[in-house]
């Protein structure tokens, strides 16, 4: 059965996405995919801090070890070493996940800026990419210019970039995002960018000039755009009304006639989990 498209625009106020930006949005909603359909245990965010505290944990536990024999009690030393037997099996159940993930992101920010106009994103999550249980399309509206208040203040930037990402969140739970469907076990998250054919994308991406996708799931589709750009837009609009206009009207021409698909070599696969039900 073939399944409505949802579309949610997100309005920002002034022109505020950059480069940074855009990678802070991807990876709030890459979590958010995984959360929601129960890839990963906890949000990405609670995954990061708990896997740096079992590794600092294990150092200090091996700097402790040398220790041990001299300066605590037979029953002491039984207890630190269960410590340090389910600290090992915590990173052994995180490493191969946190690992991919981190390919996965470290991949996602070298294309954004390696991209002259980031403008498609497609994360896709199913056994493969052609053929996935569930899509989500992020679409920039491009901008280069940032308000003059906040385009020498990096801190700024990230500030508003993070309030967007959780306006998008709020929006994509307020829509029934990752509530689709009862949990169906660990799959795949694939990355997939839109960009110009000629570009020369890191070995990280390869393009997939034929891609296209099963047509039963359609996209879960967030088009970010400022208001400032609306407003433009609106009186272009009313520019090009007349008809002897329309055909030197450059909103005519296509801007993703020469863009390809580029998929990300490295997935996400996520871990069995039972506890969380939409």
């Amino acid at each position: 059965m073939k399944m409505a498209e949802t579309t949610v625009e997100i309005h920002m106020e002034g022109k505020v996405v950059d480069k940074p930006g855009m990678c802070h949005i991807i990876k709030e909603v890459i979590g958010f995919v995984l959360y929601m359909h129960q890839q990963i245990p906890h949000t990405l965010q609670q995954l990061e801090v708990e896997f740096a505290s079992l590794k600092l944990e294990q150092q200090r536990m091996v700097a402790a070890s040398t220790e041990r024999e001299t300066q605590f009690k037979p029953s002491s030393q039984r207890k630190m070493i269960g410590q340090s037997r389910e600290i090992k099996r915590g990173i052994k159940k995180l490493e191969k996940l946190m690992t991919s993930i981190s390919n996965l992101l470290s991949a996602m920010q070298t294309m954004v800026h390696e991209i002259p106009e980031v403008q498609v994103v497609l994360l896709a999550l199913g056994a493969s990419s052609t053929r996935p249980q569930h899509l989500y399309e992020i679409c920039f509206s491009y901008n280069e210019l940032v308000p003059k208040d906040v385009e020498n203040c990096p801190l700024r930037k990230i500030a508003r970039a993070d309030v967007l990402s959780k306006k998008i969140i709020r929006e994509l739970v307020s829509n029934g995002a990752g509530c689709a469907g009862p949990y169906s076990g660990p799959t795949k998250l694939f990355l997939l960018f839109k960009a110009p054919a000629s570009i020369s994308p890191s070995q990280n991406f390869l393009p997939k000039r034929d891609y296209t996708y099963s047509k039963k799931v359609q996209p879960f589709r967030m088009t970010i755009t400022s208001c400032h750009e609306n407003e433009e837009n609106e009186r272009s609009n009313q520019f090009y009304k007349d008809d002897t206009l329309m055909d030197t009207d450059p909103r005519n021409v296509n801007p993703l006639d020469d863009m390809v698909w580029f998929q990300c070599k490295h997935t996400v696969k996520g871990l069995a989990n039972q506890s969380q039900q939409c």
